[in-house]
């Protein structure tokens, strides 16, 4: 990959759980840079030469390319019938070396939490993926703005609030709730989450 101008990024997602992960951790690739994606020739070559040489335990490869604007800036515009087949083929590809196939999706800069059309679409545009054969899914609010509209601010918000973030927590966890239900039947465990506020160290309110 050195052509890429990308590193291979390992993750692991802590509170996780995973068929055959009896640690409840789940080791893999993040394709979630800024910048021009991997094409899909280096996608493959990462499932087929590359993450075979880390052994067994790195077997999940989440594709978050931040630039791929139907993953984020157009995240309600579903993918034309020629993307959606690039992506099958990918999936396809991770399923056939017993790589799990992490889809994430990034809603954060401009969805509406409590509009019912921005929820269905967010739904129906994972069940798109799903219909090409992935099975598990990440929605990731993090590098947004730490604020919401208005109207969103006082339906999640709760009078004895200390934390000025509680509000936003609320609706982020409720968006997630939400596509467990409907997308994923209530296995929450097919859905990884990543809040705006994930480290301590860079957290606006560090005290809690």
């Amino acid at each position: 990959f050195a052509h890429a101008r990308r590193p291979l990024v390992p993750f692991q997602l802590l509170g996780s759980t995973a068929s055959g992960m009896s640690d409840n951790q789940i080791y893999g690739v993040i394709e979630g840079f800024y910048g021009r994606p991997w094409t899909d020739e280096q996608r493959f070559r990462l499932v087929t030469e590359w993450m075979p040489l880390a052994g067994a335990a790195m077997r999940t490869y989440m594709y978050a390319p931040k630039d791929d604007e139907k993953h984020r800036a157009y995240w309600r515009v579903p993918y034309t019938p020629e993307e959606a087949a690039r992506l099958e083929k990918i999936i396809a590809t991770c399923n056939a070396h017993n790589v799990r196939f992490m889809y994430a999706i990034s809603p954060g800069l401009d969805i509406h939490y409590t509009d019912s059309d921005d929820r269905r679409l967010l739904e129906e545009k994972l069940q798109q993926v799903k219909s090409l054969g992935c099975t598990t899914f990440a929605l990731l609010f993090d590098d947004i703005p730490a604020e919401m509209e208005a109207a969103d601010r006082a339906h999640y918000a709760a009078k004895d609030d200390s934390d000025p973030g509680a509000a936003f927590a609320r609706a982020q966890a409720d968006v997630a709730a939400g596509l467990v239900d409907a997308v994923l039947h209530g296995s929450a465990s097919d859905l990884a989450f990543c809040p705006t506020e994930y480290c301590t160290a860079l957290s606006a309110n560090r005290d809690h």
